[in-house]
């Protein structure tokens, strides 16, 4: 899955540029994106939205949305 993901970056950045001419998807300066992180990340973007923790916690199975909030990294 790991190698699934640098490969949809690269496919993204193949295809879409910004304005001034730059990767859409820019290099990660901390570290591979990698799948937890890739997770984490969406669920932190999903529970921002309105009526998003609810859609988060479906999304990811979680009992609580407790759980949820800190999963996203909102506690």
């Amino acid at each position: 899955m790991n190698d699934d993901i640098q490969d949809l970056i690269s496919w993204i950045n193949a295809g879409f540029r910004r304005t001034d001419g730059s990767d859409a998807i820019p290099a990660d300066p901390a570290r591979r994106i990698y799948a937890a992180r890739y997770r984490r990340t969406l669920a932190r973007f999903i529970a921002r939205r309105p009526r998003g923790l609810i859609a988060a916690a479906l999304q990811y199975g979680h009992v609580d949305t407790k759980v949820a909030l800190s999963y996203a990294g909102r506690e």
